[in-house]
């Protein structure tokens, strides 16, 4: 990965990733969020934001799956559901 990462984070004993690059590269900007399975090797979805993200965070409890996003000026909070009917439409 040319530019290298910049956050990475994984979702609890599973095979997703979710990782922002470091800006250097722009395949791999601050304010993409890239999404990954690893079992198969491709990309889930990207989502592209207005400005650069500070941080991320997965979290699944016992009926949903989350996925955090904070930016600098507020944070986006999906549910799987959200999510996953948002990765459809991608």
């Amino acid at each position: 990965m040319e530019g290298g990462v910049g956050i990475v984070e994984m979702l609890y004993n599973s095979n997703i990733i979710a990782f922002i690059g470091t800006g250097e590269s722009t395949d791999y900007p601050k304010n993409k969020l890239f999404m990954w399975d690893a079992s198969k090797s491709h990309k889930v979805c990207c989502l592209t934001f207005n400005c650069n993200i500070i941080r991320i965070k997965l979290k699944n409890d016992k009926y949903d799956l989350f996925l955090l996003i904070l930016l600098h000026t507020h944070y986006i909070l999906f549910a799987y559901y959200l999510l996953h009917h948002l990765i459809d439409y991608l």
